[in-house]
């Protein structure tokens, strides 16, 4: 138990070192990804504790009661407080992603309010009957990782839905670039966001520039004389011999 306190520090702190270190709004993001594989380690210490004896058992059952009043009091902080100011993304903690309160798409809310009444049964049938209350809460803990894993994937495919303008035209352009040429282009945008989506269906690791829409393009921009080029919109291009070959738009037809 030591071992995975001293662990848990460790990750934390590592964590929040990251987090500060980025800084700007970064800093308001929990990274839940980087230290969520500790639950299972905790889940199966609780698991393993041993079954109190019966003169221990009122103590126990006490504290078990304690434990329960504090899980009601972080579910309403969760429902009333932080769900209200805050939203979790699903690439920070898809664990919890449940409790989000960002609507990104209608009814997407709807799931976390259950969920949090499904920690106010648990916990409350802890306090009642704390004999079982393993058992509560490990109700409790699945319908949380079920709803989170559900609102995940629910959000992963209408993401993608969403950003099929970029990936498709990506996905067309790598049938029509050479394999030996598709690490040599460069490829310029106006925003990291899109042009990952791009980068990742082409499987391209081809020199990035972020430039303004209608900014100049020419040779001091892309380092010398590429075998192609792929302008993320409008822009200026001043270099000699260079003419668009394809419209995006038409790509993926």
């Amino acid at each position: 138990m030591t071992l995975l306190i001293l662990l848990s520090a460790a990750i934390v702190g590592m964590t929040v070192r990251f987090t500060a270190f980025i800084g700007g709004e970064e800093i308001w993001r929990i990274h839940g990804r980087y230290y969520s594989f500790l639950i299972p380690l905790y889940l199966v210490f609780m698991l393993a504790v041993p079954t109190p004896s019966i003169h221990d058992r009122s103590t126990a059952y006490r504290n078990l009661r304690i434990v329960a009043i504090i899980g009601l009091l972080l579910v309403a902080a969760v429902q009333f407080v932080w769900r209200k100011n805050y939203a979790i993304a699903p690439w920070d903690f898809p664990e919890i992603f449940a409790f989000s309160s960002w609507e990104w798409r209608p009814g997407a809310i709807a799931l976390g309010t259950a969920v949090v009444l499904a920690g106010v049964a648990a916990f409350t049938a802890i306090f009642l009957a704390p004999r079982y209350a393993v058992q509560f809460f490990i109700i409790f803990f699945v319908s949380l990782s079920v709803a989170s894993l559900v609102q995940t994937t629910r959000w992963q495919f209408a993401h993608g839905r969403a950003f099929g303008v970029f990936a498709e035209p990506a996905m067309a352009l790598r049938r029509l670039i050479l394999p030996a040429l598709i690490d040599q282009g460069i490829i310029i945008g106006p925003d990291r966001g899109s042009l990952t989506y791009v980068l990742f269906n082409m499987r391209s690791r081809s020199k990035v520039v972020l430039l303004p829409p209608g900014s100049p393009v020419d040779t001091s921009t892309v380092g010398g004389n590429p075998p192609w080029i792929l302008l993320q919109g409008q822009y200026d291009v001043r270099i000699n011999g260079m003419r668009p070959a394809y419209a995006t738009d038409k790509l993926p037809s």
